[in-house]
């Protein structure tokens, strides 16, 4: 549950309207804790702690799930950067890993530079481009793909969730890389038509897919975050 916010910058893009706001929120464990949000369009896009050192969505946590199932984290690729919650938090995390992020939008990288405490790094390198012309190179090998790019709070643009694409990643990931990619939906009953989709055509190119629903676990007909992880 989040305070009245207090806007900080109201602004366009290149390809969009974006806000950046602070706000007090009540974290899992009942505490008030200071946040700042990056909104693009009508939807958050990312959020960051402001008192302590912490990724603010719970979401963002389970990309750490690829590093799990592939303990080398000596270069990663992020298609979807926003206000770079988790590469900040993979540079913090892994003082010897490298990371790429392909973000499309590079006023949102602005942002996060300035609002968000995104630091230049040599072991940091962005490019602003559409994330499936990145993959159309097969760049790499790298040891794990992570995926969170959306449109809108629901939507992951069609192009990145074809089988052309999934085979885009599988190419670009070393022989034992791992996927982790950010969807929003149902794992079970009405309205998890979707969601079933992916995971087909994920299977169709890697021989091994796993959903790890984010917020309530307990129920899978509920409609919240699913972290997809393929291994290669």
């Amino acid at each position: 549950a989040a305070s009245e916010r207090a806007e900080v910058l109201d602004v366009n893009t290149l390809y969009s309207r974006a806000w950046v706001y602070d706000t007090d929120i009540t974290t899992d464990t009942g505490e008030r804790a200071a946040v700042r949000f990056m909104r693009i369009g009508n939807e958050n896009s990312g959020a960051m702690m402001l008192d302590y050192w912490d990724l603010a969505y719970p979401y963002t946590k389970f990309f750490r799930l690829a590093h799990h199932f592939q303990s080398r984290t000596g270069n990663v690729l992020m298609i979807g950067g926003g206000a770079y919650a988790y590469p900040v938090a993979f540079l913090h995390e892994h003082p010897e890993g490298k990371m790429d992020v392909v973000e499309i939008d590079p006023g949102v990288t602005a942002l996060a530079r300035e609002y968000f405490f995104l630091p230049d790094d040599p072991r940091l390198r962005i490019f602003h481009e559409d994330g499936r012309t990145f993959l159309n190179r097969e760049q790499g090998p790298y040891d794990a793909i992570l995926g969170d790019a959306f449109r809108s709070l629901s939507y992951v643009p069609h192009h990145l969730v074809t089988r052309e694409a999934f085979q885009h990643v599988y190419g670009a990931l070393a022989e034992d890389g791992v996927f982790a990619a950010n969807m929003l939906g149902r794992l079970e009953g009405d309205g998890s038509e979707l969601l079933a989709s992916v995971m087909r055509t994920l299977n169709e190119v890697f021989p091994h897919v796993l959903a790890f629903p984010v917020q309530h676990p307990e129920s899978p007909g509920t409609s919240q975050n699913i972290m997809l992880v393929a291994l290669k």
